[in-house]
């Protein structure tokens, strides 16, 4: 069981705070351009956001060499919340759009620098599994309450008190960041690292590493397959079986907590495979969960294939955090965890992109083909890695 010290406890306080606000302030952006004649202004807000994340992980290294990371996340935080003050004080769809861009630049700055910390505050493999399963826990925290903390706050309020309270939170996540760098038991990184990399070269470089190509491979299919069903579940289940909005609210809710939830249950037992072949383990079920949303049209069978398809997939996604962090060595972690975050963001925009090449009376097939296809990889990935897994 690991002990948190009080300064770790406020740095996860700290991350707590501001892993809400890109999601929240993403939300009342968008309700407040809802009402423009515009209606592509949403989408591209959506858009602006992910290429900002996929710019920060590119530049990742660069920056990281001359701050630091303890001064990344601080900088990231305050930055955040002045842009989103700023945003409560003047309304413009030009400046919602920047903001939407760097907000996604910051946040993927941020977690690509949380991710590289969580070593530096544990001592041991068991304490490094804990910490990181809890920081998966608080992002992905922020990708279900986010949304729904912008929209509650809208509802009672207007949109600039909402921006408003929303940039605050994040202000006194930068504060207690202040005091965890003023106190700190996060350990220096050791000036070890090699020139920095940019973000599509290191991706090279990580899968030259034979163990890591591996794993990656079925991971890679996983995220399309999420990504694609995240955008053909809507049309699936409202135009299709024809089930009211509340009825998919209920699905995505329910999805978004298992995704949050399942990684303090399931990571452990899993693990035991070993950390490769668990996180194919995870990607074979998650195919079985596509392939059964395909066939049925119960809704509790969907609620229940839902929960069960989003378990795995948190599962997955920490597992594969703790086996990067402790299969990349110390000297290019700066370069390669930045390029493992580069790969996951450009493997949701092929999932997006696919799904606009799918008609509606093909989407049972699709889903039936991805899943097949993350079924096999996961297969085959658990089979190649088992070995391997069972000798560290």
């Amino acid at each position: 069981m690991l002990k948190i010290n009080k300064n770790n406890g406020y740095l996860f306080l700290s991350l707590l705070l501001g892993s809400f606000s890109d999601e929240a302030a993403q939300m009342i952006f968008a309700l407040n351009l809802s009402n423009a004649e515009q209606i592509y202004i949403t989408s591209l807000l959506l858009i602006l956001g992910m290429v900002g994340g996929i710019i920060a992980n590119t530049l990742f290294s660069q920056i990281s060499q001359k701050l630091g990371i303890k001064k990344i996340i601080f900088i990231c935080l305050m930055l955040e919340s002045l842009l989103i003050v700023l945003s409560s004080f003047i309304y413009s769809q030009i400046l919602y759009l920047f903001i939407a861009f760097s907000l996604g630049l910051l946040g993927g700055m941020l977690w690509s620098a949380v991710l590289i910390m969580v070593p530096l505050i544990t001592q041991n493999e068991e304490e490094l599994n804990t910490v990181n399963k809890y920081t998966h826990l608080i992002r992905n925290m922020g990708f279900m309450i986010g949304p729904i903390i912008g929209g509650f706050i809208s509802s009672f309020s207007d949109h600039q008190i909402a921006l408003f309270l929303v940039g605050l939170s994040t202000f006194l996540a930068s504060l207690v960041m202040v005091k965890v760098s003023l106190h700190s038991s996060v350990q220096q990184q050791p000036n070890i690292s090699k020139k920095a990399i940019n973000g599509f070269h290191s991706i090279y470089y990580l899968l030259l590493e034979r163990k890591i190509r591996c794993v990656l491979l079925p991971l890679i299919f996983t995220i399309i397959s999420i990504s694609t069903l995240s955008v053909l579940i809507i049309v699936y289940m409202i135009d299709i079986i024809k089930l009211d909005a509340e009825k998919y609210g209920l699905y995505s809710a329910l999805f978004s907590l298992s995704l949050a939830v399942s990684p303090l249950i399931l990571t452990k037992p899993i693990s035991k495979l070993g950390e490769a072949c668990g996180a194919c383990i995870s990607a074979t079920f998650i195919g079985v969960g596509l392939c059964m949303l395909s066939i049925t049209e119960n809704y509790i069978l969907l609620l229940c294939w839902g929960i069960f398809t989003a378990a795995f997939n948190g599962t997955q996604n920490t597992i594969m955090s703790a086996f990067m962090l402790k299969n990349i060595a110390i000297e290019h972690r700066e370069n390669y965890m930045p390029a493992y975050g580069l790969i996951l963001q450009i493997s949701v925009f092929i999932g997006f992109l696919l799904s606009m090449f799918v008609s509606s009376q093909q989407i049972h097939t699709t889903f039936i083909l991805l899943g097949t296809l993350t079924v096999t990889a996961g297969l085959l990935g658990a089979y190649v890695n088992y070995q391997p897994a069972t000798q560290n």
